[in-house]
């Protein structure tokens, strides 16, 4: 049975599909169609998680992707790629950065000045900026932010706990006040009070005490 020239057609289409469909699976482009890149490397205490093929950042634009990452003599030797075109000067600087508060990891690279001539391709970047210094800050911020919410957790639970004795409380000082009140009217003009009415405000000032509950013991 002869094919014809349409079958023939159809399949070497689905053929071609199915080669570019495994070079994508495989190296996650078309290796034909990659712009041109040039290495580098830099030398981390420690990456914070950033990963083989994580995004290379120059200045804030996408430019590569890093290729390998190996600990080498008690360092994290990570190997990058940028497009050929984008100028890595010797006064680069190289950090680990974060997308959003929790997201990914990868490589910022700060190019530098040209005034201090290009860094040439395979070269090590020497400036390092600290790693995971954004870690840390998110880390102290929900810790900080954990332990707000346990005071305020802690305050609300009082205040439920004790909002009728503080009811009572305000009552009881609204009772010694009206006596007091009572007390001043019924001795204005009077220069000194008798033994009775000191009596009687020392008497309101036990009572109250009394009536007065105690919830913060």
């Amino acid at each position: 049975m002869r094919l014809t020239t349409e079958l023939k057609l159809g399949a070497f289409v689905v053929a071609v599909s199915l080669a570019f469909a495994f070079l994508v699976l495989t190296f996650g482009e078309i290796p034909f169609f990659q712009p041109k890149m040039k290495e580098y490397l830099v030398y981390f205490d420690e990456v914070a998680g950033l990963s083989k093929g994580a995004e290379v950042r120059v200045s804030g634009v996408r430019a590569g992707k890093v290729k390998e990452i190996i600990l080498e003599r008690g360092k994290v030797k990570v190997v990058f790629e940028v497009k050929e075109e984008i100028p890595i000067y010797r006064d680069a600087i190289a950090s680990i950065g974060t997308l959003g508060l929790m997201g990914d990891k990868y490589l910022a690279v700060k190019p530098g000045s040209p005034e201090s001539g290009e860094l040439p391709p395979r070269s090590e970047i020497k400036n390092v900026k600290t790693v995971s210094d954004t870690d840390k800050l998110i880390a102290s911020l929900t810790q900080t932010a954990e332990e707000f919410k346990k005071v305020a957790q802690n305050l609300n639970t009082i205040l439920l706990e004790n909002r009728e004795n503080l009811r009572q409380t305000i009552a009881h000082l609204n009772y010694l006040i009206k006596n007091l009140n009572e007390i001043t009217e019924q001795n204005r003009g009077k220069h000194k009070l008798s033994s009775e009415e000191f009596k009687t405000i020392d008497r309101i000032f036990k009572q109250g005490s009394a009536r007065s509950p105690r919830y913060f013991e």
